[in-house]
């Protein structure tokens, strides 16, 4: 991480919700782990700190709101955060990259939200891919109605993302689009996906083929985002070839 301050660029590490964390009252007793002193998630915070790699920890904050949000955060329908949930937290990631660089990006404008329990991709994958008669549960979704002003006082970087599943909610709402200049996501650091492709495109390209050291040279951020689950894969071989690379 000390090698892309260096050169302009901004390493930031994203510790994405975690199901289980947020709904332990649901998880039955004979799956539950046993209680450990420290989990991975706790030794990864603890560590990054020490190494003074920037780092959110979306995973407490989630929680920390879980029982004052008047908006769902995650669903019971849904393996990842709820389109609302990557919506608060994708801003708070703008706003953090805003900080870290000394930049104003720009932020949407919102002023209401639908809700309706008719989710939206992806908030109901679990009762899809379950092909249940009925679904799950019955919730209320929440989807705000935004738009962005153009403003060319404001600055839009490059950014490219590493990381798991959690990342496409992202893509799919506001954040990557109108927050950035140009946007990649490099899923698992094996396939690519962008603008031009998307995120269902059976055709994407593998990293493996990919330039990726040049556009690491073009871009102005780093956000590796996953969930705890992940945390033993961190990176999935990006960080031990930028390391040999740099």
């Amino acid at each position: 991480h000390d090698a892309l301050p260096i050169l302009g660029k901004s390493l930031i590490l994203v510790h994405t919700p975690n199901k289980a964390f947020f709904y332990p009252e649901y998880i039955p007793e004979s799956y539950k782990y046993q209680k450990k002193e420290t989990t991975n998630l706790q030794t990864y915070l603890h560590i990054g700190d020490s190494l003074g790699i920037n780092q959110i920890d979306f995973n407490a904050w989630f929680i920390s709101m879980k029982n004052n949000s008047k908006e769902l955060l995650f669903s019971k329908q849904g393996i990842h955060w709820t389109n609302y949930g990557a919506f608060i937290a994708g801003d708070s990631l703008v706003r953090y990259i805003e900080k870290l660089r000394n930049i104003n990006m720009p932020h949407p404008v919102w002023s209401k939200i639908q809700h309706t329990r008719q989710p939206s991709d992806p908030d109901a994958d679990i009762n899809e891919l379950q092909n249940l008669i009925f679904p799950l549960a019955d919730e209320t979704f929440s989807y705000p109605d935004f738009k962005y002003i153009e403003d060319t006082t404001k600055k839009k970087p490059r950014v490219i993302f590493i990381g798991d599943s959690f990342v496409i909610n992202l893509i799919k709402n506001w954040t990557l689009q109108g927050a950035t200049s140009d946007w990649q996501f490099w899923f698992y650091f094996k396939s690519l996906l962008n603008s031009s492709n998307g995120t269902s495109n059976p055709g994407n390209p593998l990293i493996e083929n990919y330039d990726w050291k040049g556009e690491v040279n073009k871009t102005d951020c780093i956000v590796l985002m996953y969930t705890s689950t992940n945390l033993p894969r961190l990176g999935d071989g990006f960080i031990d070839q930028a390391y040999d690379y740099y």
